[in-house]
């Protein structure tokens, strides 16, 4: 009765500490961790001096000490065994269990180390995915003296079958971190090649250009009508490949990440006016009728102007290339919804370039994409795309957090649309600080945020309608936007408007001085209301970093802990 109380006992401790060894193992992917792990919780559970994790080299079909215990480093260093041979090369080979009761009448048996083995006992077990051996794990003398029995192979057997699929996981998450990293730095290496092949090529075909345009500057009388026609297709095929060599660089700089954006609020209507201009030419040419829909009184978006220009030249060329002569382009912009998880709706600002050409099958509706993708097999050659202006288009957005889509039909023409997204005040101050921080760490700068908080901002907005607090505010911001004086400091509300935040290129010294120049010349102004004037009071604060804080998520705790309190800091 009492052994059989005592296995049971012995049982539950080995079954707690497999438990504990699997649970360790897994929530480690460090494959020396893992192999560490495994040897000193099995020197524990058995008792025992020595014990050894071997890997097997599918290469070298050899197996490797990677990790022990009670074994010299000199042997681990040194130790290969080939599979087949040995105790441990013949459970590799079989990928059976092995206990041994005397070692001295085992021919498998090869001692490493005269005098180490005071017991003649012996467990060997293989480690297994999949079932495939992938190791051997063996220990020797029992610390009892005593001979090792079937329980204890049993109990090894089971951690090792535990064990190995950790070991699997170990070395697969390695092999996929190494392809990763190499991944990474050929992806690194074709981005440079890119980079540096466009900036070699983009001098020489500027000088020809230029001298292309000299020769075609002059009178016919010096050059013949059959060598002007070459000249002209010269320049138009230099204008292609120059075309060519900023779309490859465009998008090498967006896949390696090196693609900066510089985003400023703006309004849609105006920046589709400027790259209309450009295309008058073109349109009168085809006498294409252009209908542009897009309201001045659409929400401001806060985007890259440079980019989303660089995406209306794009799709307005397209339009033009597949529509044919007296045809229409029409271009709209909405608001619309989405829903980006279950209980948070976002507005977005969707524009509309609507053709009326000759479509696009269904099935290369997504590819189109896609790049190097050309469906324009039809064009002259001439006149085709790089296969590259749909695919920057889409990297474009999705560094703005839009998207880009199509619907189209064939014979009826295609209209494609993108998405921007309409950020709350203060969505927009922590997008804003985002590239702040980004442009601070990239010029090794201080960025100092300054806080106004108006005191009493409850009572005063329970005093004033909606639209006479919103024009209170609207006279505060533009107060503070001419006491900072500097050109790079940025002025923006958020906090529904009762907070003025001040992002400066400056340490946090200069950046209270500038918090007490703009709180001064607040507090001095009387602001004229239909309720009558009345004179507000700020109290300030300043996070500066990286000498306060390393990242955004801290500056926004600590702007928040400093508006919790009544005084200024």
């Amino acid at each position: 009765m009492a052994k059989s109380k005592r296995n049971i006992k012995n049982q539950s401790k080995w079954l707690e500490t497999i438990y504990k060894i699997v649970k360790e193992v897994n929530s480690n992917l460090g494959l020396k961790h893992c192999l560490k792990s495994i040897i000193e919780n099995t020197v524990k559970l058995l008792n025992v001096e020595r014990a050894s994790l071997m890997v097997l080299d599918k290469q070298a079909k050899e197996l490797k000490i990677e990790c022990a215990t009670g074994i010299s480093q000199q042997v681990i260093n040194t130790t290969r065994v080939k599979v087949g041979q040995g105790v441990s090369g013949w459970v590799a080979k079989t990928g059976k269990p092995l206990l041994i009761n005397d070692i001295s009448k085992d021919k498998r048996f090869r001692p490493r180390e005269k005098g180490k083995y005071y017991n003649k006992s012996l467990l060997s077990v293989p480690l297994k995915a999949k079932g495939v051996v992938i190791g051997v794990l063996n220990v020797n003398n029992k610390k009892a003296r005593q001979v090792f029995t079937k329980d204890d192979l049993e109990l090894l057997s089971a951690l090792a079958n535990e064990a190995s699929i950790a070991v699997f996981n170990a070395r697969l998450y390695n092999e996929l971190f190494n392809a990763n990293e190499r991944l990474k730095e050929l992806d690194r290496l074709k981005s440079d090649f890119v980079a540096n092949v466009s900036h070699e090529l983009g001098t020489p075909l500027a000088t020809c250009r230029y001298f292309t345009s000299l020769m075609l500057k002059d009178s016919d009388s010096l050059i013949k009508q059959q060598h002007r026609e070459y000249l002209q297709l010269m320049d138009s095929n230099i204008e292609r490949l120059t075309h060519l060599i900023n779309n490859l660089l465009s998008l090498s700089r967006i896949e390696s990440g090196r693609f900066e954006l510089r985003r400023s609020l703006i309004t849609t209507a105006s920046l589709v006016s400027d790259v209309l201009r450009n295309f008058e030419g073109l349109f009168g040419e085809k006498q294409i009728i252009v209908e542009n829909k897009i309201s001045n009184e659409l929400s401001q978006v806060y985007a890259d102007p440079e980019r989303i220009i660089e995406v209306f030249t794009n799709l307005i060329g397209n339009a033009i290339k597949f529509s044919p002569k007296n045809s229409r382009v029409t271009l709209n912009a909405d608001v619309i919804s989405k829903y980006i998880s279950s209980d948070f709706e976002r507005k977005y600002l969707r524009v509309s370039i609507a053709d009326t050409g000759k479509g696009i099958a269904s099935e290369n509706l997504e590819r189109i994409f896609d790049k190097f993708e050309q469906l324009d097999k039809d064009i002259p050659q001439k006149e085709r795309g790089t296969g590259l202006g749909l695919s920057i288009c889409r990297e474009i957005l999705k560094l703005h957090k839009g998207e880009i889509w199509v619907q189209s039909e064939l014979g009826k023409g295609s209209t494609f649309y993108f998405s921007l997204p309409i950020f709350s005040d203060d969505e927009y101050f922590s997008e804003r600080l985002s590239d702040e921080i980004k442009r601070a760490q990239f010029n090794r700068i201080p960025l100092s945020l300054v806080i106004l908080a108006i005191e009493d901002y409850e009572k005063i907005n329970a005093q004033f309608s909606h639209d006479e607090l919103l024009n209170i505010l609207f006279q505060v911001e533009i107060i503070a936007k001419k006491t900072v004086r500097r050109p790079n400091d940025i002025v923006v509300r958020f906090k529904k408007g009762e907070i003025l935040a001040i992002l400066a290129d400056t340490n946090k010294d200069g950046a209270y001085v500038l918090a007490r120049r703009v709180q001064d010349a607040l507090q001095e102004v009387e602001f004229k209301t239909p309720q009558g004037i009345i004179k507000l009071s700020f109290r300030i604060g300043v996070v500066t970093y990286p000498d306060d804080v390393p990242n955004e998520t801290e500056i926004l705790r600590q702007a928040d802990k400093i508006l919790s309190k009544k005084e200024a800091k």
